[in-house]
């Protein structure tokens, strides 16, 4: 008969045990789901967050939450449950059944008969809104909204990033270490302009009585086809399409930059009114963004190709929106006006000194606020000293033609 090692016995069930209860603790420590909602995200999905393997997994943006949970975790846990919370309150539900997804479709088919008859006005209220919110001054930037009832197709965008795209020429590790920086700095750029975007398409809600003098069903029914879109996204691990959901290709909505003129023009077009201002308003973050990108034409093509994806922009969609909204919670008081002058300027920072800020300023740091706010008083001494020498000039001081021997900024240095 064997001898039956005991000691060996015990220190296999104790490792056994200390494994399922690091397991424990790591499953407590990652998604927190609120108690109240029994709503769970999709298992696949908690894994991604789990395993940090999704597009933002690593990324020298987010900062250590100090244990076992990813920061993308933690931002995953406060957009799932707020997401739940609006669903619920949209569709005066206590809990929201999986099913109510399949009714999605006949809510936008709904709202694409009542909008049919009202485009110019709602692509108009759609431009409007967002020319104020950024603003966006029309001599120096144009911008074209449609809505459309066929088919918008994601065409131009590449499904993942390129394995192998055209390699800059780079003379030594450091610059290598500096490429691959910038490709996560523009991961970040681009869940924070998704962030936004996904944000804005609730802005409905700031012309309730042109849309209700449309039709009074509008704002109930945006804010069921919005929100249970917003939240499907978080129960379909692998959902393909842009703004408004679809599966192989089909988007709700696109926008691109048309440069080819005098001036730069976003394009937008979408299903129904919300996600056109979805789409605008990415269009308008892309454009403010546009000088975060290398100097360099093949390293920016570079960026491009190792950042731009369709698979990112579910990602971009389920996270960005937390992004956005700690980048907004920091910022005091009357800066709150000069968000996009931030925003801006925070795009054209070198990649490591971009890293710090964010890490700094997601972390919820005094180091962090403190940085934002400098930055913030910075651009509102500039655009108090320019507002200064224009007034001077209109009553016969100052030389109009010294404007470029300060450095101030002006709402045409933004759309340049």
């Amino acid at each position: 008969m064997s001898r039956i090692d005991i000691k060996k016995i015990t220190h296999q069930i104790l490792k056994e045990t200390h494994e399922v209860d690091s397991e424990a603790k790591r499953l407590v420590e990652g998604i927190e789901y609120d108690p109240q909602h029994p709503e769970k995200m999709h298992p696949h999905i908690e894994k991604d967050l789990r395993d940090d393997s999704h597009h933002l997994g690593g990324n020298k943006s987010l900062p250590s939450t100090g244990t076992e949970q990813h920061y993308s975790e933690k931002l995953a846990s406060k957009r799932f449950k707020d997401l739940v919370t609006k669903v619920k309150r949209y569709w005066g539900v206590e809990v929201v059944d999986p099913r109510m997804a399949m009714e999605v479709m006949q809510l936008l088919r709904q709202v694409m008969m009542i909008e049919k008859d009202h485009t110019e006005q709602l692509e108009q209220l759609a431009i409007d809104l967002v020319r104020e919110e950024f603003d966006i001054p029309e001599d120096q930037v144009d911008i074209e909204a449609k809505l459309v009832q066929g088919q918008i197709s994601g065409e131009g965008m590449q499904q993942k990033p390129k394995e192998d795209p055209e390699m800059p020429e780079i003379e030594s590790e450091e610059d290598h270490d500096r490429l691959k920086s910038e490709v996560q700095k523009r991961r970040m750029l681009n869940a924070i302009m998704q962030g936004a975007a996904k944000k804005g398409h609730y802005m409905f809600h700031m012309v309730e009585e042109e849309l209700s003098n449309i039709d009074p069903r509008l704002i109930g029914l945006y804010g069921k086809l919005m929100s249970m879109t917003d939240l499907t996204y978080w129960m379909i691990p692998n959902m393909a399409g842009g703004s408004g959901g679809g599966e192989g290709g089909m988007k709700g909505g696109r926008e691109y930059l048309d440069l080819s003129g005098d001036k730069p023009k976003i394009v937008a077009e979408a299903w129904i009114f919300p996600v056109l201002l979805n789409e605008l308003i990415k269009g308008s973050m892309e454009l403010l963004a546009a000088h975060g990108l290398p100097e360099d034409e093949r390293e920016a093509q570079y960026v491009i190709d190792k950042a731009d994806f369709l698979e990112s922009e579910i990602w971009d969609m389920r996270l960005g929106p937390g992004i956005w909204e700690k980048f907004i919670d920091a910022i005091d008081g009357d800066a709150y006006e000069i968000k996009h002058f931030l925003y801006y300027e925070i795009a054209q920072m070198p990649a490591g000194e971009f890293h710090v800020f964010m890490r700094e300023l997601l972390s919820g740091s005094n180091k962090g606020k403190k940085m934002l706010t400098d930055l913030a008083n910075d651009i509102q001494k500039d655009i108090k000293d320019r507002e200064s020498k224009q007034a001077m000039s209109d009553y016969g001081f100052g030389d109009d033609d010294d404007d470029d021997d300060i450095d101030d900024i002006d709402i045409s240095d933004l759309f340049a």
